[in-house]
């Protein structure tokens, strides 16, 4: 991916307001994002109109959280 799309995909999740953090990343993907909805079909609204509609966005994969097991916020040092 080019600087030049790297920077538009970032600037256009930065501006999604459902996209809580998101991550440049090594590996298969480029991007993790953390999405927060209300629901299943606020989800559909937001892959349509923000995944589906973006260039950059050749493939994506999706996985929903059924329990949070452990969320511990601070990072060790």
């Amino acid at each position: 991916m080019s600087v030049l799309t790297l920077s538009m995909s970032s600037s256009a999740m930065r501006a999604a307001k459902e996209v809580t953090p998101c991550y440049m990343v090594t590996g298969d993907a480029d991007f993790v994002l953390l999405v927060s909805v209300e629901d299943v079909e606020a989800f559909d609204v937001f892959v349509k109109t923000k995944l589906y509609t973006n260039p950059n966005v050749r493939k994506f994969r999706s996985m929903i959280s059924l329990d949070r097991v452990k969320f511990e916020p601070r990072v060790a040092v």
